[in-house]
């Protein structure tokens, strides 16, 4: 059955008819940047001073930050085709496999959440493995709670005297501790299926230099929240090609939860980066630099709950960028001090990962540039229109063809994949303010996402900056329209069409901002993804 599993899993990968045109569409999409990237930079020669110039700096910038990233979304596609099934060592007796500790980190969470995880990590089909619940409240309601829970399921608890390094700090302190050759790490609300470490245990005992072999997040509670069925899918879409193409070069990283670990890798690093909010980003580049193999298994074997509502995504948004743009950060100087160090692939991935939340300060450059030209007459646009529509044209078209086209191919439909877009682009102002922390290096402190929904909505007064921007989008659209009409002026016309197409996509605030739970969109199956495909289905360890 398992080689029945591998072979169908293969197939998948295989182009086919429409991965072929898939990937021609991706070779035309590149071209098609590329020329109209140049066709910018020649009108951005032979500068002066002026408000003008400055915004055309600013879009050209804005731009080529967009056309960077879809071009890596596109060789992502491409290379996924290319990404063989790794090799796995046989276990003939289960009862003397490699011994693993699976680790769950948790502090103040919910009793039920814990309970539930808990019980399904007892109920891990895989005889040699100890359950350690790594406690690290504060609280004493918490600590009996803790010690309640690790009594009923019959697992050991690992508290510490000394609290650093938040959740990487509690899992180095443990981990110095035991002697097990592999760490699996699950958080507090994630549960995985009998059969996870069977999957994943041979493909580590099949090469000895794989330093962790990680799993995609599936998130069940999106028929409970407009909010977790939209970042639902962003993890689908991230756990699709992009993950598929940066293990096919070596270059996956690891996502904190749902991974299998060899101690070796960790304790050959000092353990996880316990500096960086988003440790297993930073950890990865060091496992990277050391010579250590990575690899995405693209089976979803767990399951767990998103955040509800928009203020529990805004902060879960706010740590992920912080912490990936911190790591940027760094990895800016270690490229001027090594550049050997990694692979030209792993530069360019790493750079792709850790450069994706600088989307937000693009977004808001390119939102404004319209209003600031339709109210105040700064042009940000200086190439004929003819020009613009033989070169920009087509390439956003040719990037829209492929997102939707390439996650078709997933099963999955348009209308779903719309919530990505809208949930995305009104975080924009979270991405800025920790695009501006990770420039000063300010210290971010590392914060839990809500594992329960709220009743309340977020107050408008926190959404000001969304709401700022949707209102310029507004008086600007009115008065081009005005400009239009009275006095004939139709050089505003492009202008507001970028206008319009922004005031809608703001306006989708007001839709998420409900309260914590609301059903997902109608005629819409929160699960659908998971049946989609043979290799997004749960591990079965057959």
């Amino acid at each position: 059955m398992g080689a029945t599993r591998v072979s169908v899993v293969e197939e998948e990968r295989r182009p086919g008819v429409g991965g072929t045109v898939l990937g021609l569409a991706i070779y035309l999409m590149i071209l098609s940047a590329c020329g109209y990237l140049f066709l910018r930079t020649f009108f951005v020669q032979d500068l002066r001073w002026s408000w003008n110039s400055v915004a055309l700096i600013a879009m050209f910038l804005a731009e080529a930050f967009v056309i960077f990233q879809s071009i890596g979304y596109g060789i992502n596609i491409l290379y996924s085709f290319r990404n063989p099934p790794p090799p796995r060592a046989p276990i003939p007796d289960w009862s003397k496999a490699p011994s693993v500790a699976i680790l769950m980190p948790a502090r103040h969470e919910p009793t039920e959440v814990l309970n539930r995880t808990l019980a399904c990590l007892k109920n891990l089909d895989y005889p040699n493995k100890t359950v350690y619940f790594l406690d690290d409240s504060s609280d004493p309601e918490y600590l009996r709670a803790a010690e309640q829970l690790a009594l009923r399921h019959g697992v050991r608890l690992f508290r510490r005297t000394e609290r650093h390094g938040a959740k990487a700090g509690i899992i180095n302190d443990c981990v110095s501790t035991l002697s097990e050759k592999y760490i699996a790490v699950f958080d507090a609300d994630q549960n995985p299926t009998p059969g996870f470490l069977k999957d994943l245990v041979p493909i580590l005992e099949g090469d000895e230099k794989l330093a962790f072999v990680q799993t995609p997040q599936f998130y069940t509670n999106g028929d409970r929240s407009a909010v977790a069925y939209g970042a639902n899918l962003q993890h689908c879409i991230f756990y699709e090609y992009i993950c598929e193409g940066k293990s096919a070069r070596n270059s996956m990283i690891m996502c904190g939860t749902n991974v299998v670990i060899r101690r070796k890798a960790m304790l050959d690093v000092g353990g996880l980066d316990e500096s960086s909010i988003t440790e297993d980003f930073s950890t990865t580049i060091q496992w990277h630099r050391r010579g250590w193999k990575s690899h995405f298994h693209h089976k979803v074997g767990v399951f767990g709950s998103g955040p509800e509502t928009l203020g529990a995504y805004l902060k879960q948004q706010y740590r992920w960028s912080r912490g990936n743009l911190g790591v940027l950060r760094k990895m800016i100087g270690l490229f001027f001090r090594s550049p050997g160090s990694l692979s030209a692939w792993q530069w360019w991935e790493h750079l792709v990962t850790g450069s994706y939340y600088l989307i937000g300060t693009a977004y808001t450059i390119l939102m404004l540039l319209p209003v600031l030209y339709i109210l105040l007459g700064v042009s940000s646009f200086r190439v004929a229109y003819d020009l613009y529509a033989y070169t920009f044209i087509p390439y956003f078209s040719l990037s829209l063809l492929i997102f939707y086209g390439s996650m078709r191919r997933r099963n999955y439909s348009a209308v779903p994949l719309l919530n990505v877009v809208l949930l995305g682009f009104i975080t924009f102002p979270v991405f800025v303010q920790a695009a501006w922390g990770a420039l000063w290096n300010n210290r971010a402190k590392f914060t839990i996402t809500e594992k329960q929904g709220g009743t309340a909505a977020l107050p408008f007064r926190a959404l000001w900056p969304q709401l700022a921007m949707w209102l310029l989008n507004l008086a600007a659209l009115l008065w081009g329209i005005n400009t239009v009409v009275l006095e004939t002026d139709w050089s505003v016309i492009f202008a507001m069409v970028w206008a319009g197409y922004h005031f809608l996509l703001l306006s989708s605030v007001f839709y998420y901002r409900a309260a914590g739970v609301r059903s997902a969109p109608a005629g819409v199956d929160p699960e659908a993804s998971l049946r989609a495909t043979p290799a997004r289905t749960a591990a079965t360890g057959t």
